[in-house]
């Protein structure tokens, strides 16, 4: 399937709405008409309209993968691509070693296709868990080593 460049014109009325907001509706106008494949792939190529204020579009993405994470991730259907996405917006994590924590249905554990979305806070996992999934997976990554590790809890 070959790509295309897609331009989506949005009208700013006033300077306070004119990045935030128009980045949050253009979110959903892609995701609406199911091009997030197509739009990754230019901004993963730097093509952004270059008005608009970079860290409102790193905003904007945060607050839209939030509430829609998993209409990004079916749309893209490629981890690999989607984790290059991410990394766009999202600062890697410096910090010490930690554990995070996701609930995860067991097709897409056995599939190999573990959720982008963890946490910290074991009974928000298990809260997941209890909606969605079948067990609770554990992540550990050793930032001094650059190590991750899965197990099952």
């Amino acid at each position: 399937m070959e790509s295309k460049i897609i331009t989506i014109e949005i009208d700013v009325k006033n300077d306070m709405k004119k990045s935030y907001d128009c980045i949050v509706k253009k979110f959903e106008v892609v995701t609406e008409f199911n091009l997030w494949k197509v739009y990754s792939e230019q901004l993963l190529k730097g093509e952004r309209a270059p008005m608009l204020d970079v860290v409102d579009y790193e905003k904007a993405f945060y607050k839209y993968w939030i509430n829609s994470g998993h209409n990004i991730r079916k749309q893209v259907n490629d981890d690999k691509a989607l984790l290059e996405l991410l990394t766009l917006f999202f600062p890697k994590y410096t910090g010490e070693s930690i554990v995070l924590y996701r609930g995860e249905n067991l097709d897409a554990y056995n599939d190999k296709r573990i959720g982008f979305c963890w946490t910290p806070n074991v009974d928000k996992a298990k809260q997941f868990m209890s909606s969605n999934a079948f067990f609770l997976v554990g992540f550990c990554y050793d930032v001094s080593v650059n190590q991750i590790g899965y197990y099952l809890l």
